[in-house]
């Protein structure tokens, strides 16, 4: 055989099944590969998938909560039920959780919020935390659409904010599916859970990455907690993976974004502003004074307490006070007697004359630094009662009114307007529109104030007290 027969001889039949078997096996360890992943994803995958159902049922049923609290409790809405705390049936909210304005961390009260238990893909209960400045007990002081959050809530690699900073940005319940337990965390059974089992130990379950803690709640009232999202966890648990709780959250904006579109709110709001009206002709009316009280300053030191709106001697407009001491003194002294009051005793508390409503009440103590008042230079507590030349209120150019109270409306975007700071509660631009901002710092009480419809930049409700006979009434159009 010669050298060239060898050369252009076609190959054996036996490396050409090698090759063969070679492409083969590595088909086939491509597609064992693949299966295996897709064996070990596919339930990771659906474990996030039920997972991420229950924390969305869970803040639903948070949301509907919250916005119904005043129908079911007799009160103002926005209220979020403490957690379950393992001091009372188990799926209940503890009945008082901390100190008032301390954010609390315990298990989802599913009971309460009639509910099954409602579990992640892990088969475990999901926890809570809700901000002091929105659980119902013990509640806030004022709760209102300006109440801040106290939750920032980052990204898993603690690079991103998605909740805060700003205070109606941040959370005001974070809601937590914490998955399987990792390294020394342990779900074991401690007392009686007949439901959900395991315990109330929340660092049992609750992760930690870097300086955020998700087991730890800022003790202080107040204060300000932050919260991370899971790393997105992948195939098994490795000395790496360590990190798997998925969370859902609600801000203070979403639950009063919820609110305000109640087809019953802006009814709310009237009837509040009108039931504060009635107090301040009440007071003019007792005892026959005729006369109402002075205002307190737009600034305080602490919008929460009804004692920190009080009357200022000489200030003809600001917020509503409810402490008249300085009113009173002046009108049961010689110049009161000299005008012509009639005696008796008044009351230092502007609430003692309001009509007995709770509801209202109840609005009235949590929406409070929302209202702003101006009297009359003609029915100011120094003053005879007298409307002529020009001594009295009006609104849009017209009227002789003896008081206007205005309520200011959420806070509108189109004007920048903003109530976090105290220099920016003690601004009436961040509160009230048109003529009303102006007319309202005005030291001669004779203002006129504005009264049109809601708009982009116009939000202000204003309701009138009115001289008739020698008696006060309201009037809530402002009709001359």
């Amino acid at each position: 055989m010669t050298a060239l027969s060898r050369l252009t001889r076609p190959p054996r039949p036996q490396q050409g099944i090698a090759l063969l078997v070679m492409v083969v096996f590595l088909l086939l360890s491509g597609l064992l590969f693949f299966l295996t992943a897709t064996n070990l994803e596919g339930p990771h995958r659906e474990r996030a998938k039920r997972s991420q159902e229950a924390l969305d049922l869970a803040k639903q049923s948070l949301l509907a909560y919250a916005i119904t609290y005043g129908d079911t409790h007799s009160t103002v809405p926005g209220y979020l039920p403490c957690p379950d705390e393992g001091n009372t049936t188990e799926g209940s909210y503890a009945g008082s959780c901390g100190s008032q304005n301390v954010s609390q961390l315990g298990k989802l009260p599913w009971k309460t919020l009639d509910m099954a238990p409602v579990r992640d893909g892990q088969g475990e209960c999901l926890w809570l935390a809700v901000a002091g400045t929105f659980k119902n007990n013990p509640k806030t002081g004022l709760l209102n659409w300006d109440t801040p959050g106290l939750f920032d809530v980052y990204s898993p690699s603690a690079s991103q904010q998605i909740a805060g900073p700003s205070p109606l940005d941040r959370a005001v319940a974070v809601i937590f599916a914490p998955g399987g337990a990792f390294g020394s965390q342990s779900h074991a059974a401690s007392g009686s859970i007949p439901s959900c089992g395991g315990n109330y130990t929340a660092a049992n379950y609750l992760d930690s990455e870097g300086n955020i803690n998700n087991a730890v709640i800022n003790p202080l009232a107040g204060g300000i907690s932050s919260f991370l999202f899971a790393t997105d966890s992948r195939l098994t648990p490795s000395d790496s993976d360590h990190f798997n709780d998925r969370l859902s959250y609600i801000t203070a904006r979403e639950v009063f974004d919820r609110i305000e579109h109640r087809k019953d709110f802006p009814t709310s709001i009237r009837n509040l502003l009108r039931y504060t009206a009635q107090c301040v002709a009440a007071y003019g009316n007792a005892n026959g004074i005729q006369r109402l009280p002075w205002a307190a300053p737009v600034s305080l030191a602490d919008y929460n307490n009804d004692a920190s709106y009080s009357d200022q001697t000489g200030l003809l407009a600001g917020r509503l006070a409810f402490n008249l001491t300085s009113s009173n003194q002046i009108i049961s002294g010689p110049i009161g007697m000299m005008h012509g009051y009639s005696g008796g005793i008044l009351s230092n508390s502007l609430t003692s004359y309001c009509p007995s409503t709770p509801v209202p009440e109840q609005w009235r103590q949590n929406w409070k630094d929302q209202i702003f008042y101006a009297v009359a230079d003609a029915y100011k507590p120094t003053t005879a009662a007298n409307c002529s030349s020009g001594h009295c209120l009006s609104v849009n150019g017209t009227g002789q009114y003896a008081a206007v109270l205005l309520f200011s409306g959420r806070r509108l975007a189109a004007l920048a307007q903003s109530r976090d700071t105290a220099g920016e509660k003690g601004a009436t631009g961040n509160y009230l529109e048109d003529s009303n901002k102006t007319a309202v710092n005005l030291a001669d009480g004779r203002g006129n104030f504005t009264s049109a419809a809601a708009s982009a930049t116009f939000n202000d409700i204003v309701m009138c007290i009115k001289p008739t006979g020698g008696t006060f009434s309201v009037d809530e159009n402002c009709n001359p």
